[in-house]
């Protein structure tokens, strides 16, 4: 017989509960007991088994039943425990002895004695009176239906008797994977597949068991005490049984142990999983776990944690205890922060009921089994260690790896045959090219990778597939005795070049630029200073009227670096922005050059009204005929015209030059950018008009954009916002 009396514990919210199967077992339970008030009115029973049984026979069968609820075997199956225990025995030889009902309430009377006595949970204690009274029921219909009045001991009796013994075990086995499923711990099908030839096996063995015991006492009365033996044997056969299932239930449990500390992982990783299998190898209850970084785990999060040394299990004494636990022990627990202490131990029954039954003893942990716990724990520790390392080696990866995606500069790592191991996204970016590691390099790239180590690194003149030539400054550090043989870092220095060769263009063309207007004035100054009284008045004006030509020149030139030093500090340019006439503005601007006489092409138009600033428009119109002058050949028609979108007013300068490559188009826009070489160039300028235009049109609103083929011309567009009067 087996019955339910740890681990019934819900552990999911679902209508299988614990609650809702132990209710409806007992409400079965009392329907079974009516069947047998009933049962003597529906079959034929001997005379004997309908009279009131003596009242010695009653407390004969009160005793037995009391005596089979506590000599019995534990079995585990995960956190539940079957008891393995004689109570067919006694059902079957109250089958044979006493009227139905009677030996029913008897021994049910029996078991509640003990339950009461032992203190057992309520629960458990009315799952397993409904559950018996459910099973001896099948047994007593089974067993008398298919009797049908034969003589006791006959073929036919004990074949039924067979039957409702296998009737009996099954409704129980059955019961008992609901309840255990219901608990959350054990699947029916596992539990059923498991226990199903034991329970066939103890049916069997009861039916032999009671009637060879009755019918010794009913042939023999003396050898009566030697009825005993079969069950001394049958006993000894359920203590196999359980010990061939502690042995499956821990070796499962050491596999998942295993399992859980063969990766390393961070503590609230590790310990659910190791403690939870590590407790149940050795068949506790409950496990907790205090961490020395004060991270708690299992049951009682309020238990103060002793001091374990190492190498050492603790018994703990009854104060050192977590809350509801009746036993248990503490190990020294390592992890990367310092060292935690783990318990595990159990609810089961306290020691007053071992002193009771010894077969029911105590949770303990025996001797043999403490280096083996300690292995274990340590293994668990490790596991942790690891896990914590592998974590801060993780998370320092991730910001050497965030710094390498993010660096500017590129960043490559060799190892000692050359390969790649490292090309940052930085370094593609710059290169054009993506590198993989261990894959061939580009001719390109090894040039790179080439570059020997120094403190000041080396230039690299660089050609992208885009046929672009980058000057890339590349520094290499080599690392002695590592897998990573040098680490290079790639810094595109093509803007810093470039700005250099711009100042130094910037200094040659200012120079120029200045020397220009300075030249003819310190010259005329000169000349009227020393011939002022021998010179005409028509001569004096005139040298005086080209000094102050080249005087405002140079205040232009002033100017323009001075607007170009605002533009480069965002939001320093003056504009005033109000409604203007365009078309006045562009033509008188347009005009202003006398030798555009004859080359120059006006649109005719109506009014057109813009919002913008006047004076700077001039300027801006001005500075790009200025440049179409410049740039194209003498005689070359120059044509202004408009035209109106739903967004913009655009003013567009077209002249018929060379043009200007489509890599250029964006230069030109540049402070100091001359296409010219200011060496060898044959026109004049500071390289500030077309970026004046451009900063001084964004300012307004507006812009000052290219469209050019070269060998056809450029046209520049002026886009201005439009507005009213």
């Amino acid at each position: 017989m087996t019955q339910v009396r740890e681990g019934l514990r819900p552990v999911r919210p679902v209508w299988l509960s614990v609650n809702f199967v132990v209710w409806t077992v007992v409400l079965l339970g009392a329907v079974c007991l009516a069947v047998l008030a009933v049962l003597p009115q529906l079959v034929d029973l001997p005379e004997e088994l309908v009279d009131p049984a003596p009242a010695w026979l009653l407390a004969l069968f009160l005793v037995l039943a009391a005596l089979s609820e506590v000599i019995y075997v534990p079995v585990r199956h995960a956190d539940s425990w079957e008891e393995l225990a004689f109570v067919e025995v006694v059902m079957i030889w109250g089958v044979l002895t006493l009227p139905p009902l009677t030996v029913t309430v008897t021994c049910l009377l029996g078991f509640a004695l003990v339950a009461a006595v032992m203190r057992r949970p309520i629960v458990k204690s009315l799952f397993n009176l409904g559950s018996y009274a459910i099973a001896t029921t099948g047994l007593m219909v089974t067993y008398y239906a298919l009797d049908a009045g034969a003589d006791t001991f006959s073929v036919r009796s004990m074949a039924a008797l067979l039957v409702a013994a296998l009737v009996f075990a099954g409704l129980n086995l059955l019961l008992l994977s609901v309840i255990l499923f219901a608990a959350g711990d054990v699947p029916p099908s596992e539990f059923l597949a498991e226990q199903w030839g034991l329970s066939v096996g103890m049916a069997v063995a009861s039916v032999g068991v009671a009637t060879m015991a009755l019918s010794i006492v009913q042939n023999t009365p003396v050898l009566a005490p030697f009825a005993a033996l079969p069950a001394a044997a049958l006993w000894y056969a359920y203590r196999a049984s359980s010990s061939h299932a502690e042995a499956r239930e821990r070796s499962r449990w050491l596999v998942q142990l295993g399992q859980a500390v063969a990766s390393p992982g961070l503590p609230d990783e590790v310990i659910p999983r190791a403690a939870e299998a590590l407790r149940r190898v050795y068949g506790a209850d409950e496990f907790a776990v205090v961490l020395a970084s004060g991270e708690r785990f299992g049951a009682d999060p309020g238990w103060q944690a002793p001091v374990v040394e190492r190498r050492e299990v603790v018994s703990l004494a009854p104060d050192r205890l977590p809350a509801d636990w009746t036993a248990g022990v503490a190990v020294r627990l390592e992890e990367a922060s310092g060292a935690g202490v783990m318990a595990i131990g159990t609810q089961r029954d306290p020691e007053w009921a071992s002193s009771l039954l010894p077969w029911a003893r105590s949770w303990s942990l025996p001797e043999t089994d403490k280096p083996a716990l300690l292995a274990l724990t340590a293994a668990v520790g490790s596991s942790m260690r690891a896990g914590q390392t592998l974590s801060a080696l993780t998370e320092e990866t991730a910001k050497l790896q965030a710094v390498v995606d993010h660096a500017t500069d590129g960043i490559c790592v060799v190892d000692a045959f050359g390969r790649i191991v490292l090309w940052s996204p930085a370094a593609a970016r710059i290169t054009g090219h993506t590198v993989e590691s261990g894959q061939p390099l580009p001719d390109v790239v090894a040039r790179i990778v080439a570059v020997p180590s120094g403190e000041l690194g080396q230039e690299v003149e660089f050609t992208r597939g885009d046929e672009q030539t980058l000057s890339l400054h590349v520094m290499r550090v080599d690392v002695p005795g590592a897998e990573a043989a040098g680490v290079l870092t790639i810094r595109d220095m093509t803007r810093e070049r470039r700005a250099e060769r711009m100042k130094s263009d910037f200094i040659a063309t200012v120079s120029h630029e200045l020397r220009t207007p300075i030249t003819p004035i310190r010259g005329y100054a000169s000349l009227l200073r020393r011939r002022w009284d021998r010179m005409s008045e028509e001569k004096r004006d005139s040298v005086l009227a080209t000094i102050e030509e080249r005087a405002n020149h140079l205040t232009r030139l002033v100017d323009d670096l001075l607007i170009a030093a605002r533009a480069s500090t965002q939001n320093q340019l003056t504009v005033e922005v109000n409604p203007m006439e365009l078309v006045e503005v562009v033509q008188g601007a347009a005009k202003g050059f006398p030798e555009i006489e004859g080359r120059l092409t006006i649109a005719d138009s109506e009014p057109i009204w813009v919002s913008a600033d006047a004076t700077r428009v001039a300027q801006i119109i001005g500075n790009l005929v200025g440049n179409a002058l410049k740039y194209t050949p003498e005689g070359s028609p120059i044509e202004v015209s408009y035209a109106t979108t739903e967004d913009a007013v655009e003013v567009r300068v077209t002249d018929h030059g060379p043009g200007i490559a489509a890599d250029e188009q964006e230069r030109v826009f540049e402070r100091f950018y001359r296409i010219e070489d200011p060496m060898t160039m044959r026109t004049g300028g500071s390289g500030l008009g077309l970026h004046i235009s451009r900063e001084l049109a964004r300012a307004m609103g507006g812009d000052v954009r290219l469209e050019s083929t070269p060998g056809t011309g450029s046209t520049f567009i002026l886009r201005l916002a439009p507005g009213g009067k």
